[in-house]
């Protein structure tokens, strides 16, 4: 069991390419963050796998606030692009709120 005190996952980011100014943990998506960036990017990694999956761009403002919606069908369009297999999950957390 991880304790408070191990270190479970690292990811390295470049500051100069991806500032990381914004965190969240998707309900439902147990291995996924979503990090936003300074730069107006945002990065969806699997971290148990420290795996890039998909980057989001588009934006040219900061990224400075992800919020959870209880609308999950929100976050499975965003990752059915990059795993179908997610999607089942995601609609469990969904049937959760």
């Amino acid at each position: 069991m991880c304790g408070l005190s191990e270190e479970f996952s690292e990811l390295k980011f470049d500051s100069s390419m991806f500032d990381v100014c914004a965190v969240m943990h998707p309900r439902g998506l147990h291995n996924l963050v979503l990090f936003g960036s300074r730069q107006g990017r945002l990065q969806l990694w699997n971290v148990n796998t420290s795996k890039l999956l998909y980057t989001f761009t588009g934006w040219d403002s900061p990224v400075t606030v992800l919020e959870q919606v209880c609308i999950v069908v929100v976050v499975v369009v965003v990752v059915v692009a990059v795993a179908v297999a997610v999607a089942a999950a995601a609609a469990a957390a969904f049937n959760a709120c």
